[in-house]
């Protein structure tokens, strides 16, 4: 079994320290072509840590290595929606969805990820409208 097969085994037992630990062994691994994919793992890891900067950190890199890997947008997304940094989470979102140029058509995995990064900008942008009614109906609470 490979470090980034353990580690996502420990990502599902929530077992989140070890998993960290072995994503980041995996990436110290020369020559994996899946360093993209290890990166929004370890992401989704920290997070799941409420290490949240570090999360951040590792789903920007994701993307920077794979521009269209829509998982890492998909990571990146909830991190910063944690940070409620709501406004730059729908635009992480949509930049995914606009990267994706119609590759779900083809690829099941991909149309999957296309699909729930599509219902989380939907989720962001209804919790954004939300937050803003909340702030103008309490605004002048003095209650």
């Amino acid at each position: 079994m490979s470090l980034r097969e353990r580690a996502n085994e420990a990502f599902k037992s929530k077992d989140y320290s070890k998993a960290i630990e072995l994503y980041t062994m995996a990436l110290e691994e020369d020559g994996d072509e899946e360093r993209h994919v290890i990166l929004a793992n370890r992401a989704a890891a920290y997070l799941a840590r409420n290490e949240k900067d570090k999360a951040e950190s590792d789903a920007k890199r994701a993307i920077e290595l794979d521009k269209s890997y829509l998982k890492g947008y998909y990571r990146l997304s909830k991190t910063l929606e944690a940070k409620n940094k709501i406004n730059e989470a729908i635009d992480v979102a949509l930049s995914g969805i606009a990267t994706d140029k119609g590759l779900f058509g083809s690829d099941q995995s991909n149309r999957k990820q296309f699909l729930t990064l599509k219902k989380l900008a939907r989720k962001l942008a209804e919790k954004l409208e939300y937050e803003q009614i909340k702030e103008d109906l309490f605004a002048d609470d003095r209650v």
